[in-house]
């Protein structure tokens, strides 16, 4: 068996970065798996109010992403 995870996501950030200067964009590689987030377990929905420090230091590392 053979994982193409780290194939792939190497090309994802090396493919567009000749041209990210001129995008004025920040590529940054994020393993979904880094920050370990457990399976969703807030009481409540992260916009009313988060309590784990982990999904609170997830949030700050999206925070900035531009999804528009």
């Amino acid at each position: 068996m053979c994982a193409f995870g780290p194939a792939v996501g190497g090309w994802l950030t090396e493919a567009p970065a000749p041209n990210a200067e001129a995008l004025d964009v920040d590529l940054v590689p994020l393993a979904i798996g880094d920050p370990r987030l457990p399976s969703p377990d807030e009481e409540e929905h992260s916009s009313t109010g988060v309590r784990h420090e982990h999904t609170r230091r997830w949030g700050r590392t999206v925070d900035g992403a531009d999804v528009a």
